[in-house]
């Protein structure tokens, strides 16, 4: 078999490493593959010609229809400029509403935060007063104003 014949050859080390029991990892070096492979039979050996991507013929007459969409939809996007700006904004869009979302989550974690410590505050500022605390102490211990303590 080509592939596993290649793969012997293409790795650096004498046998595949075990990551873990559910993962392994395999190095492919494409100039080796394109060299080495004489036939392309795997759907793996199919999607390495594609990503080499000399021959187009060779793309074309293969059996695998993702394959087939992927070098359409390149050679779309190669072929129209329009369609290349609108697949960069479209791809910018999704960038800057991950990031706005992102900056949106922090800014709401920061002020959940910030309303945690000063409900904090309240209830501490509370209990100083139960206990009979000067406000004078009370402000210089939980930052709160005046204003706040006697609306407690």
């Amino acid at each position: 078999m080509c592939l596993m014949e290649l793969m012997s050859k293409l790795l650096t080390f004498d046998e595949n490493k075990l990551l873990t029991d559910k993962y392994e990892l395999h190095y492919i070096q494409l100039p080796k593959f394109k060299r080495k492979c004489q036939r392309i039979s795997t759907k793996l050996e199919q999607w390495l010609t594609f990503f080499i991507n000399e021959n187009l013929e060779e793309i074309k007459s293969m059996n695998n229809e993702l394959v087939q969409k992927a070098e359409e939809e390149l050679e779309y996007l190669n072929s129209d400029e329009e369609a290349q700006r609108l697949a960069y904004l479209r791809e910018k869009a999704i960038r800057d509403e991950a990031a706005a979302m992102a900056g949106a989550y922090n800014r709401g974690k920061e002020e959940g935060r910030e309303q945690g410590e000063k409900s904090k505050s309240f209830q501490i500022a509370r209990k100083m007063l139960e206990e009979k605390i000067d406000i004078e102490t009370i402000i210089r211990l939980t930052d709160l104003t005046k204003e706040e303590i006697e609306k407690l």
